[in-house]
This record gives C-alpha cells, sequence and structure tokens, in this order.
C-alpha cells in the first residue's frame, strides 16, 4: 500500500513495499536539485569564488565578475571609456531629425506588414563616427621627399611635467621651432594638451589624439614629426629630405638588422628588416638603451597610420601600467605585430634624437639634427643643460649673418652621421630608387 498524504502532496511508498527505500532517495535528490537550482541566483557570488580565485594577468578586481569565467584568471578591474579627439570645427556631421513612425501599411486588411515598406519607414540609428583623418586613393609620395609645405612640426604640451623648471621653456622651444620651420618653408603647429579629456590617463597619452588632430587640420600634409619640447633644434642647416625623408636618405638611415629593444636593454628577439622598402616606412623613429623613445620621430599620412593611432589609444595600453607609458605600448605593437614592424623604421639614435649625456651612438655631436634633454629631471640639471646648448645652438639668424638667407641647396646629397659629427656627402647610387635594400654603411 502508499500513503498519499504526504506534505508535499507525493504519494509516498510505504517502508514495507518492495524498492520503498530506492524511491525515497529519488524523491529527496529531485528536492534537493530543484532547491538547488532555485536558489543559486540569490546565493553570495563573491563567497562561492572566494576559494577559486588564481593570480592570472589582470589586476584584481573589486565587485567585478566579467572575468570570473576565465581560466587562471581574476576578475578585472573595469576600464575607463577611452578618450576620444576633439571633433574639428566645422566637421561635426550633421543631426538627422527624427521622423514620427507612420503605421504600416496592411494587405488585404488582414494586418500583414510588407517588409520593404516597413524597411523604408524605419530609420536605423547611426553610432557617431570616431574622428581620424582622410587618406586621399590618389595621394602621391614623391621618392625626393614632400614638399616642405607637405611636412608640419609638431609640438603639443599643457605646461606641466618634469621640465617646467627651464626659464622661459616654452617661449624659446616655440621659437627655435618655428624658425626653423620658416627658413625651410615647413608648416608649424602647437596643441595644448589640456583641451583633452584622458579620464585620467598620463598626459603624455595625449599625444596620440593630437597627431589625428594635426592629420585634420591640415589635410594636404604628408609628414607629421613629432618633437618634445624639452627638445632642440641644433642645426637649422640640416633639410628633412636629405637627411630621412627622401627614399634615398632613408637607406641611408635605416638600422636595418638592429634588434628592437626593450627597457635596459633587454631583448625582444624581433628585428628591423635588411630589405625594407621606403615606399613601405610610415613610422620613423630611434631607441636608446630603454626601448622606442617616442620624443622624436615621423609619422606619414597613410591607411595604416590611421590604424596605429587607433591601436595606440586601445584602453588596454593606455590604463597599463607599463614604465614607458606609450612608448612601451608602440613597443609592445612592433614586437609582437609584424604588419607593425613592416611599416615602422628603425634610424640611429643620433639622426632626430640625441641626448646630451650618453654613450657615443646616443650623444649629440656636433652638427646633429636635435639634441633631446630626455631624463635632465633625474639630476636637476634641465635648466643648465637647456640653456647650455640654447647657446651653442647654430640659429636661424647666425645663418643670415654669414649671409645664407636661404637652405643650401642639398640635391644629390645626403646627411651621413660620422662618430664626431653630421655631414653632407653625395648620394650614394644604391641609395636611389633603382637600388635595393638598405645601405649598410651610409651611417
Amino acid at each position: 500500500m502508499t500513503n498519499t498524504k504526504s506534505g508535499l502532496g507525493y504519494p509516498v511508498p510505504n517502508a514495507a513495499d518492495g524498492g520503498s527505500e530506492a524511491h525515497v532517495s529519488c524523491i529527496l535528490a529531485s528536492i534537493a536539485i530543484f532547491l538547488f537550482l532555485t536558489l543559486t541566483p540569490y546565493l553570495d557570488r563573491g563567497a562561492l569564488r572566494g576559494s577559486l580565485r588564481n593570480d592570472g594577468l589582470f589586476h584584481e578586481g573589486n565587485g567585478d565578475d566579467s572575468l570570473s569565467g576565465a581560466v587562471k584568471q581574476e576578475a578585472g578591474k573595469s576600464m575607463p571609456e577611452p578618450y576620444q579627439v576633439a571633433d574639428p570645427q566645422g566637421q561635426r556631421p550633421p543631426v538627422q531629425q527624427q521622423q514620427p513612425q507612420q503605421q504600416p501599411q496592411q494587405q488585404g486588411g488582414q494586418g500583414v506588414v510588407n517588409p520593404a515598406q516597413q524597411q523604408q519607414q524605419e530609420q536605423v540609428p547611426m553610432p557617431r563616427p570616431q574622428w581620424t583623418f582622410e587618406v586621399k586613393d590618389d595621394v602621391y609620395f614623391d621618392p625626393a621627399g614632400p614638399r616642405p609645405d607637405q611636412v608640419v612640426l609638431l609640438m603639443a604640451s599643457d605646461g606641466k611635467g618634469h621640465n617646467g623648471g627651464i626659464e622661459h621653456l616654452f617661449e624659446m622651444a616655440m621659437a627655435n621651432r618655428q624658425e626653423y620651420a620658416d627658413f625651410h618653408g615647413y608648416k608649424f603647429h602647437f596643441i595644448n594638451i589640456s583641451r583633452y579629456d584622458l579620464h585620467g590617463a598620463h598626459p603624455v597619452w595625449a599625444k596620440i589624439p593630437a597627431l589625428l588632430d594635426t592629420f585634420i587640420h591640415f589635410p594636404d600634409v604628408h609628414w607629421v614629426w613629432w618633437l618634445d619640447v624639452d627638445a632642440m633644434i641644433m642645426n637649422p642647416d640640416i633639410d628633412l629630405n636629405s637627411h630621412v625623408l627622401s627614399h634615398a636618405a632613408m637607406r641611408t638611415k635605416f638600422a636595418a638588422g638592429t634588434e628592437f629593444l626593450k627597457s635596459e636593454s633587454k631583448h625582444t628577439g624581433q628585428y628591423m628588416s635588411g630589405r625594407a622598402d621606403p615606399k613601405e616606412i610610415d613610422v620613423i623613429i630611434g631607441q636608446d638603451h630603454n626601448g622606442l623613445n617616442a620624443g622624436s620621430f615621423f609619422l606619414r599620412r597613410s591607411k595604416f597610420t590611421k590604424m596605429l593611432l587607433d591601436w595606440w589609444e586601445e584602453p588596454f595600453y593606455v590604463y597599463n601600467q607599463w614604465p614607458g607609458k606609450e612608448q612601451d605600448a608602440l613597443l609592445h605593437m612592433v614586437e609582437h605585430h609584424r604588419a607593425v614592424r613592416e611599416h615602422l623604421a628603425l634610424v640611429p639614435q643620433r639622426v632626430l634624437n640625441g641626448f646630451p649625456v650618453g654613450w657615443e651612438n646616443m650623444g649629440w655631436h656636433t652638427d646633429d639634427l636635435v639634441v633631446h634633454l630626455a631624463g635632465c629631471w633625474v639630476d636637476n640639471a634641465c635648466n643648465e643643460r637647456w640653456q647650455l646648448y640654447w647657446n651653442s645652438r647654430t640659429s636661424v639668424v647666425d645663418l643670415k649673418a654669414k649671409g645664407q638667407e636661404r637652405p643650401t641647396d642639398r640635391r644629390g646629397m645626403v646627411t651621413k652621421i660620422l662618430p664626431d659629427a653630421t655631414v653632407y656627402v653625395p648620394m650614394p647610387e644604391q641609395a636611389l630608387d633603382g637600388g635595393r635594400g638598405v645601405v649598410a654603411d651610409a651611417t
């Protein structure tokens, strides 16, 4: 017999019945499973996860369970929204007026909606475009180098940072760049980076939106030269085409076969190609003992550069605790992405970025183009060194005082970096566009 008066209304087998114990066990197991599935969403997830946490790639989170399912990873902190480049004046997309919705027409009085008519009536909301610059399909990059008006020398700062102790730094730095740009016909552009909302990121990250804005502001410019505020042009008679922007100059400056280095000269195992094609190069930069140095480098207007600047401001990079910040982010892309290495060329440090102190291959020498006071704040020597180099530089006024009213005609010549100076030499035949690869002994 069975007792039908159980507490849950289920028939309960009598203990005397055959197989009663098995039936009771099955019923109890079913009840337990039902209660577990019903009550689990209300349990404290943190308590459940407490014994399952492991050290991983991400920082420890506080209540963010977005990564709780990842193997051997803790929940990560949610990153702030990436900063956005300011909309260029007069280039905002027109605001689309929302039309009132119309009742769908019916066919045959049966309430059947015509899909084609419905699609025409509905307006799909368009996301706001991310501001970037244009690259014309018919853009032509002359192997002899850009016209002077196709080059912009960019300086950007908010007036803060380690070099704020240099007296009259901004007035002097701007005058230094402006006279060089005027002498050669280049454009000089200054941006106050206070205009950018970096959402708590370090101010050095304003470099990326500043570069984007410059390409937008000068739509016909081919190359942008970023130069840190604490850098100084020492030899204004050097023109950029014969130094680094013509194909011939590139072939004589590329550090072919050089390994990309990390901080403290640690190895990456990745090298610049020995057969780099100037037509494919969009980034020209040097490196020091801490890796790539973005205090002085060139960017070319191209579809690759558009993608690079988009990747470069990836929140994972911006809010990572890399000591070199945006420089380490760029090196990370170089180290792990062949597509980036194929468009980036290393040049010896003294070509664009000589230091006031350092080894022979990194320290500034007579007639080098630029000296960069990187790290001068470590020795509290910024103001002293700035004044020293300011007083020893050659200015445009000095050139004109010697009767040189315009840049020297350097056609058929390129600069060459010697152990103790930068000099002009006849252009090697193998450096012309008919040649292949890099001129190994040019520097």
